[in-house]
């Protein structure tokens, strides 16, 4: 039978997606010298807050937050206080990609923290929040030195899931490491328990105005020359100080021939701000420049090279030159000044005005940014511009190219449901890659009933176009779902057969289908047949490189031992799977809390009471997640049996019904049964 294979385009696309950072997120926005303003009175009242838990900075758009704060940061560093930046976008609010980027904002400013969530969310592993906060906060409570995390545009989140765990992290600090977040809008966290420990600074709109004498400065620098002494007090009379309204007055002050008409004339109210001074800022700049603004306007993020491809130019280098040199809202990202994005205020006026032209104009502008951000590998914007251009045949396109890599080796649920609920469903339904994206990870996240109506219809399509890539594909997700729901005849013969039909397939999914063969000879006590299973398995994912694989390897070895009755050898395997998820994905994941959970059950047995509770300690954050069947009864059996050594016998029984409930949710009776029937032992005890 033909083997599946992945096109070209496919395998390219996967290999640049795999692991790709914005990195400019991960530093605090460059400043421009020439329009600096030194705040001190801000700049102490911010050091008051480094003994703090938590330093809440709350404004709306164009009152200076970033900037107060990247000036504050920069004050820290020579100090030896250690700062870890991570600007958010709208792409955070899947919980994956967020602890991703936190994770590499605090790998960036210390090589020793994030390592394992970055192997996690990068190596071919799935991880939940709960593991990659627990990962995390291990990681800080080893901080020696002071460290200050900087959450800069956290409106843009909007998770529920993402905000509960950056409750508890913060909750869960050690005193040396403090958060700073900067909000448009109040933070859904626990403010006022953190307020009533004194463990919070609260900074607000009203702090980060600017006095009569800074604007002076201020006013004085953008506008080219200073203001009279009463007309400067009636500019920061209407302004109350808020900086971007003083920044587009100065900018209109410099075109102005009447400065006192001008001031007099000016209310600072939004519509004075977002009509008549932008206005007049753009209609003084050569047509050439305004052009150029208004086209880069739909850009969240751009860097000379994308601006030149979408634009058809070869200038834009000096165009940003100029745009900078003119003080024109642009703020760098990077140290190399290579990425730039206009201010939020200046770019919403820019997007109103660009609706006013042709919308084919900006259509074909959206195009091109998705082409190159295609190229580049960045397949989040790439799919962004793509569906900013309303063209959503090129989006769905690119999401069922990249939809495997995504929750295979990504595991970006929420990014892939959000992107499916923005297609039209026909689309979607036209693409069988993009629904084999969505069964995986339904199955992998537990969701079965859904998983399985997914399957079902999957199954139907591979019948009607014989596409034997599909036909694979499929195959291997519902020997993985088998082995999930408890079923091991079925996924033991599931396995068998796929392993028959597809010889040359792909490394990876041979060694997934091997190890679920695995599972399924270990539950009906075919050792001998486990083993050689185990074999392929470890040897395909050798090839593909995926110590997450690996792991699950270890981890049914252990099993497999354990129904032998041979615990030395369970342990042994413990020990050397312990190694292989150490070097890469650490003990504190996915993979490591398999092998926890199934490690403290044969630490119980053996009578190494402490041995099991501190496995247990590892793998219990995970327990309802992730897994096999076999491995929930682990965590949850021992945990029980230990609370009852302890002479906790109602805590032992609560941990009991908590397992039975999680069965009877997961639609897994004999998961169910198991614990139901070691109730009843306990109550008879």
């Amino acid at each position: 039978m033909a083997r599946p294979r992945r096109s070209a385009a496919e395998a390219a696309a996967s290999k640049a997606s795999a692991g790709v950072l914005v990195e400019s997120r991960l530093v605090a926005p460059q400043l421009s010298s020439s329009t600096l303003l030194a705040r001190p009175g801000l700049s102490a009242l911010l050091h008051t807050g480094l003994g703090k838990r938590l330093v809440s900075v709350i404004a709306p758009a164009g009152y200076g937050k970033t900037t107060a704060l990247a000036q504050f940061v920069a004050q820290l560093e020579p100090h030896g206080i250690t700062v870890a930046w991570l600007s958010l976008d709208a792409q955070d609010n899947d919980p994956l990609l967020f602890f991703r980027y936190l994770a590499a904002a605090l790998n960036h400013a210390d090589a020793r923290l994030g390592r394992s969530v970055l192997a996690q969310t990068a190596g071919g592993s799935l991880a939940a929040s709960d593991t990659m906060a627990a990962s995390l906060l291990s990681d800080l409570s080893a901080c020696t030195g002071q460290l200050l995390l900087v959450l800069d545009d956290f409106h843009l989140v909007q998770h529920e899931g993402v905000h509960r765990h950056v409750a508890w992290l913060v909750g869960h600090l050690p005193p040396n490491v403090g958060v700073v977040v900067a909000s448009r809008t109040r933070p859904p966290l626990p403010l006022s328990q953190w307020r009533v420990r004194n463990q919070l600074l609260e900074l607000e709109a009203s702090h980060f105005g600017l006095a009569l004498d800074e604007a002076a400065d201020f006013v004085g620098r953008v506008s080219g020359a200073p203001l009279e002494r009463a007309q400067l007090k009636a500019l920061h009379h209407r302004t109350e100080g808020w900086i971007a309204g003083l920044q587009l007055a100065s900018l209109a002050l410099r075109e102005s021939g009447d400065r006192g008409a001008f001031v007099s004339d000016f209310s600072g109210t939004d519509r004075d701000i977002t009509d008549y001074l932008g206005e007049h800022v753009l209609d003084s700049l050569r047509p050439d420049l305004r052009d150029f603004l208004l086209d880069t306007a739909g850009l969240e993020r751009f860097c000379a090279e994308l601006c030149d491809e979408v634009l058809g130019r070869s200038d834009s280098r000096a165009m940003l030159a100029e745009v900078q040199a003119r003080n024109l809202f642009l703020s760098g990202l990077d140290r190399s000044r290579t990425w730039f994005r206009y201010h939020h205020l200046f770019a919403d006026y820019l997007r109103g005005r660009s609706r006013e032209r042709p919308t084919d104009a900006g259509r074909a502008i959206s195009l091109r940014a998705s082409a190159w951000f295609q190229r580049q590998g960045l397949l989040h914007e790439a799919i962004g511009h793509a569906f900013d251009a309303q063209d959503f045949e090129r989006a769905a396109d690119l999401v069922a190219d990249f939809s495997a890599e995504l929750v295979q080796h990504r595991g970006e649920h929420a990014t892939l449901l959000g992107w499916l609920a923005r297609l039209p469903q026909q689309l979607v339904h036209a693409r069988p890659k993009i629904r084999v994206g969505h069964a995986w990870s339904l199955v992998l996240t537990r969701r079965y009933l859904e998983a399985e109506h997914e399957l079902r219809a999957l199954e139907q399509a591979c019948g009607e176009t014989g596409d034997d890539e599909l036909r694979c594909m499929v195959e291997m997700i519902r020997c993985v779902y088998w082995a999930h729901v408890g079923e091991p005849l079925q996924a033991k013969g599931s396995a068998e057969t796929w392993l028959k039909s597809w010889p040359r397939a792909d490394a990876f999914c041979t060694g997934v289908v091997a190890n679920v063969l695995a599972s399924g000879c270990c539950a009906t006590d075919a050792f001998e047949q486990g083993e050689q299973a185990l074999a392929i398995a470890r040897r395909a994912f050798g090839e593909s490189h995926a110590d997450y694989g690996l792991a699950w390897a270890a981890a049914l070895a252990v099993m497999t031992a354990m129904r032998r009755g041979d615990y030395h050898e369970a342990m042994a395997q413990v020990g050397a799977g312990v190694a292989i998820v150490e070097r890469s994905l650490g003990l504190a994941s996915y993979a490591g809390s398999m092998l926890a959970l199934l490690a403290a059950e044969v630490c119980y047995e053996r009578g190494e009471l402490a041995a099991a509770q501190d496995y247990l300690e590892v793998g219990l954050p995970y327990v309802d997640d992730h897994g096999l069947a076999e491995m929930t009864t682990a965590g949850y059996l021992t945990r029980s049996r230990l609370l009852r050594l302890r002479g906790d016998v109602a805590q032992a029984d609560s941990c009991l019904l908590e397992g039975e409930s999680l069965g009877h949710r997961l639609r897994l009776p004999r998961l169910a049964l198991a614990f139901a029937a070691e109730r009843c032992g306990l109550r008879l005890a």
